[in-house]
């Protein structure tokens, strides 16, 4: 009996030594950003309650973001403030059992909470953000997840232009786009939760002629043309904009002029013209994957009709995939195939009218036909499938299929031993 209770005591002891996750190892990375706030003295000293308020405020949206995420995500740690807007630097904590993200990684988490609205408290501004010392660009972190599309907005205000305007260097150039860059955030990032940003690209003659670009993360259904003429021209009538003297009908988004009622105390919104809806923009995907087939030279010239014949069957099988899902689909272009079995690159097309699908729709849209067979002709190899630059994985539960089997397996073992003793 000594003897069974000693096997059964080592065979649990066992069982139990990899559970060292406490004693890990632990590694640091330095996340810094920019708050669009105004900076004060009180924030420099960490005494101050200004201060611990600013850094739990931190820590907890922070944590909010990286803990779900990351199983091995330990701890924030706010390390100090100072001027440039407010400057925040960090530091983030994560445990070596596990793997640790990368700079890039940590980056386009908090870039993809940023767009999705989760840090709005901390008014963080994309392009300010850097870990461990390298700057991350909206550009290469945000849209390889999540991609933006860009509506141009212009409108004419009843006020005299001077040649200041027209160079970006001036102080009254940057006065005013400043002030417009406020109040359009303002009136726009309460209605829409994926709006990013607005950003003036120049002033002209005609009384003040603005011209501006305002961009909406495709995580949510991004607002049409119409939508956004019409919030314009809601805040101008309640009075929201009344610094910008914006005359109404001179508003125009993606160059066709909105109009609105005669009556600005009618309850009804303001209409735009047919011309409005006639031009909703578009959204760009870019899609790549490989075929399990030899490639040949005759495939990297447009104009040899392996090529072409290898294009219309890409376009003719993923339209017949995505045209019945997507109501607002528009077309797939293949732009060109490469060596690496065959490497087909193509961009698809999506109308604003309705919600763009996500990168994650899309791939799985493809999987999904793949797997049922509709897209045989192609020999995709699912694994290599990438949207918008990113890679799209079909699983990723590997890890937690070996250890249930792990731990199957050590119990079947320890019945076995332990019938030996019966």
């Amino acid at each position: 009996m000594e003897r069974k209770a000693l096997i059964l005591f080592i065979l649990f002891a066992a069982a139990s030594t990899p559970s060292t996750a406490s004693t890990a190892p632990e590694v640091k990375t330095e996340l810094e950003f920019s708050s669009n706030e105004t900076f004060t003295e009180a924030l420099s000293n960490s005494t101050t309650e200004e201060y611990k308020n600013r850094s739990n405020l931190v820590t907890n949206l922070l944590e909010g973001v990286y803990r779900p995420k990351y199983a091995n995500f330990l701890r924030v740690t706010v390390t100090g403030f100072r001027a440039g807007s407010i400057v925040t630097k960090t530091e983030m904590f994560f445990s070596l059992n596990q793997t640790v993200p990368s700079s890039k990684d940590i980056s386009d988490t908090l870039l993809t909470a940023v767009a999705n609205g989760n840090l709005s408290q901390l008014n963080i501004i994309p392009g300010s953000v850097s870990v461990n010392g390298t700057a991350s660009t909206t550009s290469t972190a945000t849209t390889a997840s999540i991609p933006e599309v860009k509506t141009e907005l212009e409108f004419s205000s009843s006020e005299t232009f001077t040649e200041a305007l027209s160079n970006s260097s001036t102080e009254e150039y940057k006065n005013r786009s400043k002030l417009v860059t406020n109040l359009l955030e303002a009136v726009y990032r309460p209605k829409y939760a994926n709006f990013l940003r607005v950003t003036v690209t120049g002033f002209r003659a005609g009384s003040i002629v603005t011209k501006t670009q305002m961009f909406f993360s495709l995580n949510q259904t991004v607002p049409s043309s119409k939508d956004i003429s019409d919030t314009l021209l809601t805040a101008v009538a309640n009075g929201n904009l009344s610094q910008l003297n914006i005359i109404p009908g001179s508003v125009s988004v993606n160059g066709t002029a909105s109009t609105t009622s005669a009556s600005p105390t009618t309850s009804a919104a303001p209409t735009a013209s047919t011309a409005t809806t006639a031009s909703i923009p578009e959204v760009k995907t870019e899609l790549e994957f490989s075929s399990s087939e030899t490639f040949t030279e005759a495939l990297s010239n447009s104009s040899t009709e392996e090529y072409k014949n290898r294009s219309k069957l890409v376009t003719n099988l993923l339209e017949g995939v995505y045209r019945p899902k997507y109501a607002n689909f528009l077309r797939v272009t293949v732009t060109g195939f490469r060596a690496g079995s065959i490497v087909t690159k193509l961009q698809m097309f999506f109308s604003l009218n309705q919600a763009v699908p996500s990168s994650q729709d899309i791939a799985n849209t493809l999987f999904t036909a793949v797997a049922n067979g509709k897209l045989s002709q192609l020999n995709i190899i699912p694994g290599s499938v990438s949207i918008n630059g990113t890679a799209s994985a079909t699983a990723s539960s590997g890890l937690k299929i070996e250890s249930s089997l792990l731990q199957a397996t050590c119990l079947i073992i320890m019945t076995k031993i332990l019938t030996l003793f019966q």
